[in-house]
């Protein structure tokens, strides 16, 4: 009937949920009906207990005015009217539920005749109350306060009375019968019975006869009197007592049961009602349940339709395509071909089978050559990671074979360099030392790459302070930029002496990369390298900010974009002109994020360029200011050149918190100055003066007196300023200082000028390297050392330096030798382990001396490998230090100056 298989299921499913609709229906209407039929159940009985309840309340009634009658506490009132509330609105609720309801209204008039009932009730207590007010009423102000002054005329009249008077018998026998007479009043007033009536009137004929045998009227008249009053408001009181225990015991009594009667009328009405209710209820219940049943049973007859449907149209065909589907996935043939004429997706199902059957071959074929191209993919997929391997033992071995060369050479031009040479030959083995410190770079920039590359570089975390490696770096970076006459300035932050927590190494390495590409990239002009430094709030962290600025050939905005990938310079020509590998850039970007810190560049060409280098450090203790001299005397500077003035911001900060003086003052260049200062002579003077070019006939003038005054003098000059210096000489300056200002310079240029208040003659200048090294106390130690080095040259020169320090040494040509000689000589006091070596290497040689029982031997190991892997490897092996090649006498210095004692 349907040409599509959707169609068909949907019309099945449409059934089902029609069905099931249905069903809900039909519960849903049976829920309703239910719960109407209880919720009324409930409402019947809930009255019912309601009707029971009026019996509780009528009894509670009876027993208040009961109460009432005891004692007339207001209490009792009180719960009088809350029953009386209590039944009252019980009578609402019930007269409320038959309005609302199927119940005969005649109720009604049932609840009407309660209601009146109540309402009688109400008024006969209230009547009881105000007769129990009255009674009470004449009973304490009536008959107890006349009998009382009746006793007290009696007592009087006996008083005065003589002892022997007969009168005065008779009033004591009348003062005993009004006292009889009083007790039968208060039995009256507690028990309301007949008998003390009898007994009240008995005495009143007694104190009747015995007044009249008195002879003395004048004095009986009053007592007679009050007798009769007496009689007479005690008959009222019996009276009043009569008639609310007639209206109690009667009256209300009937009240009481009359309603207790309607009540019980009125329950059996309801239970009733609720007999009835609970009939139909039972009859919904019992219907619903059919129409359940029946509904469940045709929703049973649909769905098993449904199911023969669903088995026969879809689950039967599926089986046969799934089974065809098996056999073309097992790679089996297919005896039989399904056909069909339904034209629905069961129809379609059974065509697209045939189809894959012939998709299946294709496919077979083409997963046979995609086996055979799997298996070249990894055959050259060994290949490359042995490539790799190959790759990182090469670098190792270049490594080796380069640094091993240039060890020698850089020891050999250190042992030459401690000679006395000429100035010449001294500038030649400074080129040569130079060039070696390139050579490093480059092999080091490789091994850097290759290090990162495969994530293997970790950053150190130790305390360092910045500005001892910025000094060392620019220091370093003066004497190439003298080459190209680069001027160099350097503008520090005050707090720069803090220690902080990082990677010292590594930062050298990226501020030594960008400075030195500043310099290889600017032709003129100068380069300034600016530092902030920021302190966290928390006090924990410091954000240390690098900015290096040159005035050299610039990068374009298109050349910016590649600047920090691996081998890529500016453009293809500047390789040619500067040389260089690309590497430095790409190395110090990531560095720089390996840090946590981040590399900007800003760049106009031809211009010059700017990179900033922001990077965060650990802070571990806050500035330490340096030593300061004795004598501070007061400091003025004096700019020359506009254009120098931005050096005073970074100049005058190492005067005045933490060098010399005590005083700084700006000034111009004007000459009232120094006649000015000459003429005091309270406090010594000292002038600063910052010259950027040739000094004019006026100034050379003012300079010229200011020389031959008692003023200290001192100039401030660029990084090169030969001929201004040599002009500054001719007109008497002595001391001088060079751009670009950093904190050491500054200190030994004020020093050696303060010095001249006290020593007019100048110290000899040091001019060699001799010179210099015997000004130097050269450190000695006493011990015996064994040096494990397979190369002659670096035996020669580490043997040098360790004569140089006073030492005796051994010379073992392999590890193999070294072991045998620690063996027979057990005098060594430290070996000094080459790495790599032949017959047995240094890790090996440095465990089997381990063993040997040899643990408390310092064993510091060489090698020209400078992985962290190798550091850690020989660590590993039982070695206490290790030295990167080249050596240099520093390094050996350090180590003997742990291990060994000074002489």
């Amino acid at each position: 009937m349907f040409s599509s298989l959707k169609l068909q299921l949907t019309a099945a499913l449409l059934v089902i949920l029609l069905l099931a609709l249905g069903q809900q229906f039909v519960a849903v209407e049976s829920q309703k009906l239910l719960t109407s039929g209880l919720s009324t159940t409930q409402r019947v009985a809930n009255k019912v207990m309601l009707v029971k309840a009026f019996e509780k309340d009528v009894l509670d009634l009876q027993r208040s005015v009961l109460i009432y009658q005891q004692n007339n506490s207001q209490s009792v009132l009180k719960r009088f009217e809350q029953t009386m509330q209590s039944i009252n609105e019980k009578l609402a609720d019930i007269s409320m539920f038959i309005d609302i309801s199927t119940l005969d209204k005649k109720q009604q008039t049932v609840i009407n005749s309660m209601r009146g009932h109540l309402t009688s009730y109400r008024e006969n207590f209230d009547v009881v109350v105000e007769t129990l007010i009255k009674r009470k009423s004449l009973f304490d102000e009536n008959i107890v306060t006349e009998i009382e002054a009746v006793k007290a005329q009696l007592t009087e009249q006996i008083n005065a009375s003589r002892n022997v008077d007969t009168k005065k018998a008779y009033y004591r026998e009348l003062l005993s019968l009004i006292n009889q007479l009083q007790v039968s009043v208060y039995e009256y007033a507690l028990y309301s019975t007949f008998e003390p009536i009898e007994k009240f009137n008995k005495i009143k004929s007694q104190l009747d006869e015995l007044l009249s045998k008195i002879n003395d009227p004048s004095s009986t008249k009053s007592i007679t009197a009050s007798v009769n009053h007496i009689n007479s408001n005690f008959f009222q009181l019996t009276q009043i007592t009569r008639n609310y225990q007639f209206l109690v015991n009667v009256v209300m009594s009937g009240s009481a049961n009359e309603f207790l009667y309607l009540a019980k009328s009125l329950s059996q009405a309801f239970l009733t009602y609720l007999k009835d209710n609970n009939s139909t209820l039972n009859h919904t219940v019992e219907q619903s349940g059919h129409r359940s049943n029946a509904m469940f049973i045709l929703s049973l007859i649909m769905m098993l339709m449904v199911m023969v449907f669903v088995v026969y149209r879809l689950i039967f065909p599926i089986q046969r395509v799934t089974k065809v589907f098996d056999i073309l996935a097992e790679n089996k043939e297919l005896k039989e071909e399904l056909t069909s004429s339904r034209v629905d997706e069961i129809g379609k199902l059974i065509r697209s089978a045939n189809i894959f059957k012939n998709k299946n071959l294709q496919t077979n074929t083409l997963l046979l050559e995609a086996r055979q191209l799997n298996e070249q993919l990894i055959i050259e997929t060994e290949k490359a990671e042995k490539a790799t391997k190959a790759k990182s033992i090469f670098l190792a071995n270049m490594s080796h074979e380069i640094r091993t060369p240039i060890n020698g050479i850089v020891g050999l031009v250190d042992l030459l360099m401690l000679k006395d040479l000429p100035n010449e030959e001294m500038d030649y083995l400074n080129k040569i030392r130079y060039s070696t410190s390139i050579l490093m770079s480059v092999i080091n920039d490789i091994l850097d790459f290759s290090k990162i590359e495969a994530g293997k570089l970790v950053i150190e975390n130790i305390a360092f302070n910045p500005g001892t490696i910025i000094e060392n770096i620019i220091e370093s970076v003066v004497v190439r930029a003298a080459e190209k006459n680069i001027n160099i300035h350097c503008l520090l932050p005050e707090n720069l002496s803090e220690t902080l927590e990082g990677d010292p190494v590594r930062l050298s390495q990226i501020l030594l990369n960008l400075v030195n590409n500043a310099v290889k990239f600017t032709e003129k002009g100068h380069i300034t390298l600016k530092v902030s430094h920021e302190v966290h709030p928390d006090k924990t962290g410091a954000t240390l900010c690098l900015q290096v600025i040159d005035s050299g050939i610039g990068i374009s905005d298109e050349q910016q974009q590649n600047i920090f990938k691996d081998f890529i310079q500016a453009d293809g020509s500047t390789s040619r002109h500067y040389g260089g590998t690309g590497l430095g850039l790409s190395i110090s970007e990531q560095l720089v994020k390996l840090m946590g810190g981040s590399i900007k560049l800003k760049s106009t060409l031809n211009v010059g360029s700017t990179f900033i280098v922001t990077i965060p450090f650990a802070l571990i203790k806050a500035d330490i200011s340096p030593p300061t001299l004795s004598l501070q005397p007061c400091v003025h500077l004096c700019n020359l050149e506009q254009e120098l003035a931005i050096y005073n911001r970074s100049f005058t900060p190492y005067f005045t918190r933490s060098i010399i003086v005590n005083q700084v003052d700006l000034i111009s260049d004007d000459g009232p100055f120094a006649i000015q200062k000459e003429q005091e002579e309270n406090e010594k003077q000292v002038l600063i003066i910052f010259v950027g070019k040739l000094l004019t006939s006026q100034q050379r003038s003012i300079i010229n007196k200011l020389c031959t005054s008692n003023i200290l003098l001192g100039f401030c000059l660029e990084t090169h300023a030969d001929e201004i210096k040599e002009s500054l000489l001719k007109l008497g300056g002595k001391h001088f200082i060079h751009q670009p200002l950093l904190p050491s310079r500054i200190h030994s240029f004020l020093s050696d000028l303060f010095r001249e208040e006290h020593d007019m003659q100048s110290p000899p200048i040091v001019t060699s390297a001799k010179a210099i090294r015997d000004s130097e106390k050269v450190l000695t130690f006493q011990g015996h050392v064994l040096l494990v080095e397979d190369n002659t040259i670096n035996q020669l020169v580490a043997g040098k330096v360790l004569k140089s320090f006073g030492l005796t040494y051994d010379i073992a040509g392999d590890g193999e030798q070294a072991v045998e000689k620690i063996k027979h000589n057990q005098a060594y006091d430290l070996i000094f382990m080459d790495i790599q070596m032949p017959v047995l290497d240094g890790y090996e040689a440095t465990k089997s001396i381990r063993k040997l029982g040899f643990d408390d031997l310092i064993v510091c190991g060489l090698s020209a490998n400078a992985m962290r892997d190798d550091i850690n490897k020989g660590m590993d092996s039982g070695m206490n230090e290790y030295i990167t090649k080249p050596l240099h006498r520093n390094d050996m210095e350090r180590i003997l100056s742990k291990y060994l004692s000074s002489t």
